[in-house]
């Protein structure tokens, strides 16, 4: 257990997911800090939650980011090609860029499939996994996380399937998710880990620590067993400039 970790901040704290999180973040007695773009709606949707003004989308306005922040849980996305690069990567990106020397620890969620080059949401998966090409070269202590379909779950579908390699088909519930991304915070042996998760039949984890263990760690800009089918050559080069400045920035 990681006992070092106080102040957490998240992004997409008002969607359905950030806000399980800072809700499960409270009863682990931790300090959410939920980044929102809209005060009065923070205040609207998360109360007393201390927030974050700014857009993920404007670098200058995540100056000081990681001032007074131990950790950071990425709950943002979107859910169509439009709005890939934009936000689910460029939000990763510009945070990256504005920690300067800062060096929080950081979750990543991102979803199933991602390493799956067809379909008609090929762009969107493609620039989820440039992002976590980002933080794998950061150098910053990090897990990523990908769930399948959100709230695809029947009832008694309380145990936790971690995979590797984006192999996993299946739904998991909102909370569910929210519960592992801070418990891969918590926990060390989450460490440096890519991997897809799905619910199914059966009990809740009770250890989590051993949960994550049993997980290959990653070696590289790619996650443990995925298929290295996205040749860095062949990459867009603002991908290419922006994992070539975070490798040199954050070393």
């Amino acid at each position: 257990m990681n006992n070092n970790i106080k102040r957490v901040l998240v992004t997409g704290a008002t969607g359905s997911v950030g806000r399980e999180v800072v809700n499960i973040l409270v009863r682990n007695n931790l300090i959410p800090v939920a980044m929102v773009r809209d005060a009065l709606r923070g205040k609207e949707m998360l109360g007393n939650t201390e927030l974050f003004i700014c857009d993920l989308q404007n670098i200058h306005s995540l100056k000081n980011i990681g001032a007074n922040i131990d950790a950071i849980i990425f709950t943002h996305g979107s859910s169509s090609n439009a709005g890939a690069m934009e936000l689910d990567y460029a939000g990763v990106a510009n945070v990256l860029h504005a920690l300067e020397c800062h060096r929080p620890r950081i979750v990543l969620m991102t979803s199933i499939y991602v390493t799956q080059r067809s379909g008609t949401l090929m762009e969107l998966k493609d620039w989820k996994r440039r992002s976590e090409r980002l933080l794998r070269a950061s150098g910053l202590e990090y897990t990523i996380v990908r769930p399948g379909y959100f709230d695809l779950i029947k009832p008694g579908d309380d145990c936790l399937i971690l995979g590797q390699g984006d192999k996993l088909d299946g739904g998991v519930g909102r909370r569910q998710i929210a519960d592992v991304l801070v418990q891969s915070l918590l926990n060390n042996t989450a460490l440096s880990k890519t991997f897809e998760l799905v619910a199914g039949q059966g009990n809740a984890p009770d250890e989590w620590g051993a949960l994550f263990k049993k997980l290959v760690a990653d070696n590289g800009i790619d996650g443990a067993m995925d298929s290295l089918n996205m040749p860095l050559a062949d990459e867009p080069e603002n991908a290419k400039q922006d994992l070539a400045r975070i490798t040199r920035n954050m070393h």
